[in-house]
């Protein structure tokens, strides 16, 4: 349970005396550690080698509860075990759970995501032949037993659905025990979450692929019932660490992931990359299937089936004139354009028209960010990687396009969040000191003046010890509203 927090005591005879028989079982439970799940989930969260917690979530909760007064203690179970667990009260606090809409049924997340995270296939370190989703057909493929990896939006089930795939998946207790099932051959591919995978394949005779999907926002949980003031503490704590580029969040960053994780989206290139390699790898490829089904004209209803079976865009163009030649239902319903396949009808749809003239304006290979106009203020935006082929002795230029217009806006609150204090709204320390050393060097190279102006509030100290925080935090966002 989380640390009392303070209110305003009611009127009457007798209040000091119900006060206190409140505010004592309060104390009493802020008294007992916070109980934290920990599963072995290394460089995230595991055991060390003296048995003893560690990991990036291990010490950023750490200093949460450092700054909070709290003691805490480490639990540690197996990873379905936990869920089971923190469902049922146990713990009050899980690290590194994906949220997704399902979960969030199940358990309260915090407001602030903490990490992304993404699912890599893997296959037997002698296995050359396994590299894409229809590639797993009659395989046995291990992962961890409950996780989202698995079950969970765009995960393992739900693309060999979507590619119409057979294989039976093996769930195991630990990532360990997945990696030693692959190795020994017990199960011919396995998934784990990009971190684990990147720390551990070199201690097993398993081989990475190309194969990444299903980016996945990773959170503190909580149980679903009980008071709130411990989800709203963690969350505050995680703002302000978040909000300062000198906290030790990003100094664990740097430390348990060698800097290259860029799995904040502060740094958004690490979904560019995985993209680049990963899924869109995966839905280029059935694109290709459906370019030689298209060529050869055997199978019409199999390519059909094949063209509309990923969830992103598939655009063909005349390479040559940059003419529509195919749209798949994707794109349509994306562009909101006509349920037609003929292009003369696919005239008049105004998306794909602006689509088509950015794609006709650079015709060559590459990813890019195509911006166009949506409903109301918002914008739609487009990731779009093109590539081009033969196709009946012409040339066409073939287009994946994924939405991306929320990872945009996640991208502009996190912005937010670091160059910007989360009470008022006002430019941060680190912001400040950009700007300044910006306009001096601006005045110093055209000798010009400028003037900063320091205001104080007098006796603030004496508001929050009389009146309480919550009304001095009241305070400095009116006066910051100015």
């Amino acid at each position: 349970m989380a640390p009392p927090t303070t209110g305003t005591p009611w009127p009457g005879h007798g209040w000091p005396a119900l006060l206190l028989a409140l505010l004592l079982p309060l104390a009493t439970a802020a008294a007992r550690p916070l109980q934290v799940g920990l599963y072995d989930n290394p460089p995230k969260l595991y055991r060390d080698a003296a048995g003893r917690p560690a990991g990036f979530w291990v010490d950023l909760t750490r200093e949460i509860a450092v700054r909070r007064g709290w003691q805490v203690e480490f639990v540690f179970c197996q990873w379905a075990d936990c869920l089971r667990r923190l469902a049922r009260g146990e713990l009050d606090l899980m690290p590194d759970v994906g949220f997704t809409p399902e979960r969030a049924r199940r358990f309260r997340f915090g407001a602030q995501p903490v990490l992304l995270s993404w699912t890599r296939l893997y296959v037997a370190a002698d296995d050359d032949r396994t590299q894409t989703v229809t590639d797993l057909a009659g395989l046995r493929i291990a992962g961890l037993r409950g996780s989202v990896n698995i079950h969970g939006p765009e995960g393992l089930r739900e693309l060999l659905d979507k590619f119409h795939v057979e294989a039976e998946i093996v769930e195991m207790d630990d990532y360990d025990q997945v990696f030693r099932a692959l190795e020994t051959h017990q199960v011919d591919a396995a998934i784990t979450n990009r971190n684990f995978g990147d720390l551990r394949d070199r201690d097993y005779a398993v081989r990475r692929t190309a194969l990444m999907f299903q980016p996945i926002e990773m959170r503190y949980a909580f149980p679903p019932t009980g008071s709130d003031a411990l989800k709203s503490a963690v969350d505050a704590e995680l703002a302000r660490l978040i909000a300062d580029p000198d906290s030790l969040y990003y100094r664990l960053l740097g430390q348990y992931f060698e800097g290259a994780i860029a799995e904040h989206e502060r740094a958004p290139p690490w979904l560019k990359a995985a993209l680049r390699t990963g899924l869109l790898t995966i839905l280029m490829l059935a694109t290709a299937t459906a370019v030689a089904s298209w060529q050869v004209r055997r199978s019409e209803g199999r390519y059909r089936e094949i063209f509309d079976a990923p969830s992103d865009g598939i655009l063909l163009l005349r390479a040559s004139d940059g003419r529509i030649v195919e749209v798949n239902r994707a794109l349509r319903e994306l562009l909101g354009c006509p349920h037609t396949r003929q292009p003369r009808q696919l005239a008049d749809c105004p998306g794909l028209q602006a689509l088509v003239a950015a794609l006709r304006a650079e015709r060559a290979d590459g990813i890019r960010e195509i911006g166009l106009p949506a409903n109301g203020d918002r914008q739609l935006w487009l990731e779009v990687q093109s590539r081009r082929a033969e196709s009946l002795g012409r040339d066409v230029l073939i287009s994946v396009v994924r939405d991306i217009s929320a990872r945009k806006r996640y991208e502009q609150r996190l912005n937010r969040m670091a160059t910007l204090d989360p009470l008022t709204g006002l430019p941060n320390r680190h912001q400040l000191m950009q700007t300044l050393e910006q306009r001096v060097a601006e005045c110093r190279r055209g000798g010009q003046r400028f003037a900063l102006l320091f205001l104080d509030l007098d006796n603030f100290k004496l508001i929050n010890d009389s009146l309480g925080h919550a009304e001095g935090d009241a305070l400095l966002r009116r006066v910051a509203h100015r």
